[in-house]
């Protein structure tokens, strides 16, 4: 069979951009699941290991139910709408490794690869120049074959049925002529038809269809309710056979086949879920394949819950029926009148299985989900198997109905944060607002990324627990510009985009004022809004008056505003001002002025206001005779920055510029292809959202189009389109002040960097909640704050990794830094070094893990693991390494290793597959936990991921507490006057907490009880503890460095000058947390050089330092040490700040009182070591509380120990982190 070319036939075979990889390449994925607006649906794959989701305006998500991660997200085509309306769908193979892809509403179809993330064959029909659409396209039931259907608008035009090969090559082809939808042979026909001709001839004649398992035959409905039959056999006639449908011609809505039947779904008129317990039914018609013979119907009932029930927002409707249509639901009521969902099979009506309905959540509902019922949502897709059951509900669930299990469970939509437009504060430095009062400030130059707030607040936590980050709304289409720089004036006025009643009864509108410079807030304002501002302004001067919106907010007299709206009202029409801008030289506001009605007058209005909100000057744009379809509510209005013209964009798809000092139009681009999508029948697509001028004679539009256009003032066309590759809306755009970036806010609310000059992504920005963030080049390579890294996940042969898999090697913001194009040389060769150190201090050969790796395989794994009551979980690993032995298993459940930092030992004689049993007992709530194997030459392999979720605890966790107090020596020179009183402070801290416990169990070690071998001892007595206890270790005496740099901590008996002696290494200390039954574990230490040393970058110093005026330090060593690099110039801080810890260790988080080359200090005003002061401090009067919860994760209370120490000591002391739990984050008060 030979290659047939694009030009010749039906296909082009590959796009020339596009090449078929033999390797699969890891790539980040950001978790935006799907669009909330459009109506989405969701199918399991044929082996139940994806869920794949798809919307009506041609959006596709994929879900990796293992992992229960994104894994990926299609958007739609850039494209204008066709001249044909049609429905269609995707498929997947039956190996699911392969998608056929609609690129919808362009009549082109891509056969994607799953494991190798790109596109392998992009299907174009032959005559797509004239209006040829690709509209359906399905797979083989062995997924060799694909059958594609391509027809074109006209009832007279032939439809072509093509069989192909997975190379694109063709099989066999049919054209086939379908009869007319409706038949106009007739006057009357005609006449009762009219102009609906017109629209009937744009209508797909294959509309829904199902094939055959071997491709043999398929079945088609029209738009008409018409049912064909077509043989796709070699030598059959080519055409279609009308069904003959049931009596009463019932409308069709979609077509199945199973086990040689055809099934009929009838189409469902109504969809009542506004009220309790109304009743859903779909009518199912099964029919002999051969004869068409009516065998059985089949009724499924369904009783719907109230839709306002059910809370995260995704559009769907309730789904009754498998894919292939092979089972249906029905509700009934149990003899104790408890609701049940039945799942029946199709031809018999034989019970598969029996669900109770169950409670349902709302977002704000806590608790587990229940196994075995539904949890008061709705099945929303079932697989063909008839084992899986997706409901939406508080969160998508996934049930096991075999296992009676909870798989899986995920938010749908829940994604990064929505981000308003982005403002250039200076020619480096980005500040990208969130929809409140708070943004990131990100310097491209110096490669930082900080918040513009300093502390939480209400807002922060009561957005960070909703399901749902504010997905773009109908009423952020039109923009989001919360925040507006100006540089004359060095001030930066900032207000929140929603009305902000989550945390306020009263003013729920504030506007803050800051100085560039500093970002220090020099003026805050509040009032009551009810509006959502989608735009703010500041008029110059002394930041009193502003606008919002249509609003002029004059805070002159006070703090209740004076309101003023800014309209023009001419005859009896109003036209309220859209984004008001203060011009300098006409010390004006000037606006677009239309109606905020989408069906209202179309006029325009461009007026000149004064600094009390009263019209100066305007002029009418008269619209009304260019088409009856045009409407007066804009979307876009823009000042170019000499302030001479304005662009606008509008809902109807027009765009204009208005010459502002001679009051009169520039140039209306016309309603047509070059601006807008086109229009056809009955729909109608709006275009142009947002747009920026780039200088004053240039400027770029995003539209529905999907494409970023640049544009001349002095041309009807634009001049470029910028090929972006991303397939997205912008609602907000920025340029840069050197004009070669491009920086645009989507609605999947990511933020995207695009060159000027090549028109190419460069990377995208995303926020995962109010602080952690993370910002991706082209090439997969990211940079991101440490608590960023749960919200990271990679893709990797279609299956989801945890972050930590690749983070060695794609955790690079060198690489993100020098692929934007603004840090030095020398910044970009800090940020390496980092890397390089990182590296280095992990011993890793290999930092992708993907070559020369062994193989893992895990078996035995039980059915039910999404939601459990077992106590543990029982599995068997297979490691298998071709080329060496394997070395050691590694098991970590919440980041703590159930066999020791140092794994366990695996005896093999020579390469090939090993197989070792796992049983770990599992804690309450969420396991996450990890498996790996190494092999002799220290390569790790690729992990495997579980997510165990046990019921919640019956009983409180019991509280371990050793506090170890040296301050008397045989050296008695070298005696601490507070250390022990901070060991006995400490202990005695946690009395307040014994509600919290099912017990405290503490053990005080001070002054000459503290020996090697008391120290040692304590661990008998940790062991006792279970999975779900906590354990703080916490130490007060001297830290020592010994000659080698090696580090102690002092004992009693210690011998000062020799520190390997009688002193207590920094390892069997933390060795106490090692090996452990409890998971959630602290080791504090208030110690002179505790923090984590690294020998390159100190240098030495052999003059002990011991206090300082009336400050003691706990310092005693024959060793100190000073840094010989500072800043970005100290690689090993550097790494530290930037990079999440991944050493293996005890799995305990240890919080060091001073860095490696400081010293810990202890004071009479303190009557502590100041560490131990600001930890009680801290803790007891809730100042760690830093969002204000009411408890105090381990993570505030570093960062509130580094703030409070560092204050303390004027900077000379400064809390660390030597190691670090990255997925534990223990709640510690």
């Amino acid at each position: 069979m030979t290659r047939i070319l694009a030009a010749a036939c039906l296909l082009l075979l590959l796009s020339p951009d596009i090449s078929i990889a033999q390797t699969a390449t890891p790539k980040v994925v950001f978790q935006t699941g799907m669009g909330e607006l459009a109506a989405s649906s969701f199918r399991f794959s044929p082996g139940n290991t994806y869920l794949l989701g798809s919307s009506d305006l041609g959006d596709y998500a994929i879900w990796d139910l293992r992992s229960g991660r994104q894994i990926k997200r299609i958007a739609p085509a850039p494209s204008e709408i066709p001249d044909m309306i049609y429905l269609t769908s995707s498929d997947i193979s039956p190996n699911e490794r392969h998608l056929l892809i609609p690129e919808y509403p362009i009549g082109i179809f891509d056969l994607y690869d799953l494991f190798l993330d790109s596109t392998l064959i992009r299907f174009v029909p032959e005559g797509a120049a004239v209006g040829e659409m690709i509209t359906n396209a399905r797979f083989s039931a062995d997924g060799s074959k694909i059958l594609l259907v391509s027809q074109s608008p006209g009832e007279k035009t032939p439809c072509f049925f093509t069989i192909v090969n997975l190379k694109g090559e063709i099989i066999h082809k049919w054209e086939v002529l379908v009869p007319p939808m409706v038949e106009t042979n007739t006057l009357l026909m005609k006449v009762l038809l009219g102009k609906n001709k017109k629209l009937i001839d744009k209508m797909a004649k294959v509309n829904r269809m199902v094939v055959s398992p071997n491709l043999n035959a398929v079945y088609f409905t029209s738009f008409m309710n018409k049912v064909y039959s077509l043989s796709l056999t070699p030598g059959a006639p080519a055409s279609p056979k009308l069904v003959p449908l049931p009596p009463g011609e019932p409308e069709i809505e979609e077509l199945g086949v199973y086990k040689e039947r055809l099934v009929l779904k009838k189409f469902r008129k109504s969809e009542n879920l506004q009220n309790d317990n109304s009743l859903l039914i779909d009518t199912f018609f099964v029919l002999n394949r051969s004869s068409f013979r009516l065998e059985r119907t089949s009724v499924a009932k369904f009783t719907a819950l109230n839709k306002d029930l059910r809370s995260n927002g995704i559009t769907t409707a309730p789904r009754l029926s498998s894919g292939s249509m092979g089972a249906y639901l029905d509700t009934r009521k149990n003899p104790a009148g408890i609701e049940e969902v039945v799942c029946r099979d199709m031809l018999t009506g034989e019970e598969f299985y029996v669900y109770p309905f169950g409670k349902p959540f709302h977002w704000y509902t806590k608790g587990d989900y229940k196994a075995g019922e539904l949890n008061g949502g709705i099945p929303v897709a079932i697989s063909d198997d008839h084992t899986q059951l997706l409901e939406n509900t508080r969160d998508l669930v996934v049930h096991d109905i075999n296992n009676r299990t909870i798989r899986s469970y995920f938010s749908g939509i829940r994604g990064p944060m929505r981000l308003a437009q982005p403002v250039f504060l200076s020619a480096t430095q980005l500040l990208i607002p969130k929809v409140y009062n708070d943004a990131f400030i990100v310097d491209i130059e110096k490669g930082n990324v900080n918040r513009l707030k300093r502390e939480e607040d209400c807002q922060d936590t009561a957005r960070n627990g909703a399901n749902i980050y504010f997905e773009a709304d109908n009423n952020a289409q039109v923009g989001i510009q919360v925040a507006v720089n100006y540089p004359d004036e060095k001030r930066l006025v900032l207000t929140n985009y929603l009305p902000n009643d989550l945390c306020t009864a009263g003013n729920n509108r504030t506007i803050d004022v800051y100085e560039t410079g500093g970002l220090k807030k020099t003026n805050s304002y509040s009032y009551r809004d009810p509006e959502y501002a989608h735009h703010v302004g500041m008029l110059p001067g002394n930041a009193k008056k502003f606008t919002i919106n249509f609003k002029l907010v004059d805070f002159s007299k006070g703090s209740d505003p004076l309101v003023t709206p800014l309209y023009v009202i001419q005859k009896k029409d109003t036209f309220f001002a859209f984004n008001p801008v203060y011009l300098p030289a006409s010390k004006t506001l000037f606006a677009v002025c239309g109606n905020r009605m989408v069906s209202a007058d179309a006029d325009l209005v461009f007026a000149h206001f004064n600094t009390d909100g009263k019209v100066v000057r305007s002029f009418r744009l008269n619209r009304k005779k260019l088409t009856d379809d045009w409407n007066g509510l804009v979307t876009e209005g823009v000042v170019s920055p000499d302030g001479n013209k304005l662009l606008f964009t509008m809902v109807d798809g027009t765009a204009g510029l208005f010459d502002i000092v001679g009051m009169k139009m520039i140039r209306v681009f016309p309603y047509s292809k070059q601006m807008v999508m086109k229009k056809i029948g009955l729909l109608t697509s709006f275009c142009a959202y947002s747009a920026v001028f780039i200088d004053n004679e240039t400027f770029v539009t995003s539209g529905l189009d999907f494409k970023l256009k640049v544009w001349s003032t002095s041309s009807p066309e634009p001049i470029r389109i910028l090929d972006d590759n991303t397939n997205v809306v912008y609602f907000g755009l920025a340029v840069s002040p050197d004009k070669k970036v491009l920086i645009g806010t989507d609605k999947q609310k990511i933020v995207r960097f695009i060159d000027l000059a090549t028109g190419k992504n460069m990377a995208n920005f995303a926020a995962f909640n109010y602080s952690n963030y993370a910002l991706v080049n082209n090439e997969g390579y990211y940079m991101a704050n440490k608590q960023s890294n749960k919200e990271l996940t990679f893709m990797y042969n279609g299956k989801a990794y945890e972050f930590s898999q690749f983070d060695l090697g794609y955790n690079r913001p060198d690489k993100v830094l020098e692929s934007l194009g603004y840090a030095s040389k020398e910044t970009i060769g800090y940020f390496r070094a980092a890397h390089e150190k990182r590296i280095k201090k992990l011993g890793y050969k290999n930092t992708q893990g993907l070559v020369s790796a062994p193989a893992i395989t895990l078996a035995g794994l039980p059915a039910e693991m999404a939601l459990t009551s077992a106590n543990d979980l029982a599995f068997t690993v297979t490691a298998a390494d071709q080329q060496y032995t394997v070395s050691r298993l590694f098991v970590t459940v919440n980041g703590v290793p159930l066999y020791g930092a140092k794994g366990l030992p695996v005896k093999q004689a020579k390469p090939g597959p090993v197989s070792i049993p796992v049983k770990l007992p599992l804690g309450y709530g969420k396991n996450q936990v990890v498996v790996s194997a190494t092999n002799s030459e220290g390569i790790e392999s690729l992990r495997e991921f579980i997510t165990v979720n046990r019921k919640n605890a019956p009983v409180k966790p019991a509280l371990y507490l050793v506090a170890i107090g040296s301050g008397t020596f045989s050296e008695k020179s070298k005696n601490l006057k507070y250390a022990a009183k901070d060991a006995g402070d400490f202990v005695n801290l946690f009395d307040s907490k014994s509600g919290d416990y099912s017990k405290i169990t503490k053990v005080l070690l001070t002054n000459e009880k503290v020996t090697k071998k008391n120290v040692q001892q304590l661990k008998a007595n940790l062991k006792q503890s279970k999975p779900d206890d906590v354990v703080v270790v916490f130490f007060a005496g001297h830290g020592i460095l010994d000659k080698d740099l090696n580090y102690y901590l002092s004992t009693f008996p210690t011998d000062f000058t020799k520190p390997s002696v009688q002193g207590l290494a920094y390892d069997e200390l933390e060795g106490l947390l090692d090996s452990i039954p409890s998971r959630n574990k602290v080791l504090l230490i208030d110690a002179c050089h505790s923090g984590e040393l690294d020998k390159e970058t100190v240098q030495r110093s052999f003059a002990a330092k011991t206090s300082s005026g009336e400050n003691v330090f706990r310092n005693a060593g024959p060793v100190n040490v000073k840094e010989t690099a500072v800043g970005l110039d100290n690689s090993f801080q550097l790494m530290g700040t930037i990079f999440p810890d991944l050493r293996r260790s005890s799995g305990a988080s240890v919080i060091a009182a001073a860095g490696s080359a400081e010293y810990a200090v202890e004071g009479d005003k303190w009557k502590n070591g100041v560490f131990t002061y600001s930890l009680q401090s801290g803790l007891k009067d809730k100042k760690a509380d830093l969002n204000q919860d009411g408890i105090i994760q381990l993570s505030e209370l570093l960062e509130f120990l580094q703030q409070s120490v560092s204050e303390l000591t004027g900077g000379n002391q400064r809390p660390t982190s030597r190691t670090e739990n990255i997925v534990n984050d223990i709640r510690i008060w």
